[in-house]
């Protein structure tokens, strides 16, 4: 049975987060150049992006490849989720759904990207979270009005998420480029 009084369900009585990242009360402590990146099963894009990033100086994390320590996928999840500075979520094209009732289906990312991005914000704050979307995919409605990038074959959208970095406090070398 949900808590009646919701301001409890995520935060302790005095504003902590219970579930140990930062929370609206205050900021996150972690290593600041820490970049987690979301994705669904392009595989490719996530590694292109990794790559940038390591590139301009930046550490990151990708989920399926960090060691599971017997630990359920929630419990790895909040855990890496406490080291990050900044999140990319990468809204690909990976599966397809509808209203029901709809005669037409239209793509869009998965469901754990959805999630997870929305936990991103929730721990991190909305301005250190960044969707990189396929043109065309369906946009989550809860997510109007958070950053986003449009991917483009050329590849400016990568200097763009790393703009966006920079701009939270995180330092991106730009002259490795």
């Amino acid at each position: 049975m949900p808590d009646d009084n919701p301001s409890q369900s995520i935060f302790g009585s005095r504003g902590e987060s219970i579930l140990g990242g930062s929370s609206y009360y205050g900021p996150q402590v972690v290593p600041p150049s820490k970049v987690f990146i979301v994705h669904g099963h392009n595989d490719a894009l996530t590694y292109e992006l990794s790559h940038y990033l390591q590139k301009v100086g930046l550490d990151v994390i990708i989920f399926r490849e960090e060691v599971k320590r017997s630990q359920t996928v929630p419990e790895k999840l909040f855990d890496l989720a406490k080291k990050a500075g900044f999140a990319v979520a990468l809204l690909t094209a990976d599966d397809v759904g509808s209203e029901k009732g709809a005669l037409s289906w239209q793509p869009r990312a998965r469901q754990n990207v959805v999630f997870e991005m929305g936990l991103f914000i929730g721990m991190l704050g909305r301005q250190k979270v960044c969707a990189v979307y396929e043109p065309g995919i369906e946009w989550p409605s809860d997510l109007q009005g958070t950053q986003s990038v449009k991917y483009v074959k050329d590849g400016t959208w990568k200097y763009d998420v790393a703009r966006e970095i920079d701009a939270t406090g995180i330092t991106v070398d730009f002259r490795k480029l």
